[in-house]
């Protein structure tokens, strides 16, 4: 089984330090995504002509609706839940784009 270390490689990691940083990368979040696309289509010399886009959903067991949560019927047959969207868009070669 791949552990923390195989996939970012670095020993000793907490969980709980990727946690602090999600607040760092939350606030640079859009200029990351662009910066790691133009890096990988670049070093590649890839294209982007044909994308694939799914969609999905899933629910919150929670009583607060908003601006992303809404009361729906969902797809479970669940009523009383409040429900989001998540959609993915990727390449031809099946890497992310964006979500």
């Amino acid at each position: 089984m791949k552990s923390r270390e195989d996939f970012l490689g670095f020993e000793g990691i907490e969980i709980n330090h990727l946690y602090r940083a999600l607040d760092v990368l939350a606030e640079i979040k859009e200029g990351l995504e662009e910066y790691l696309f133009r890096e990988r289509y670049n070093l590649f010399n890839n294209q982007v002509d044909v994308v694939f886009y799914d969609v999905t959903t899933t629910y919150f067991e929670s009583q607060n609706e908003d601006v992303l949560r809404k009361y729906v019927f969902n797809k479970d047959g669940k009523i009383g839940n409040v429900q989001i969207v998540l959609g993915l868009l990727i390449d031809s070669e099946g890497f992310p784009i964006d979500y």
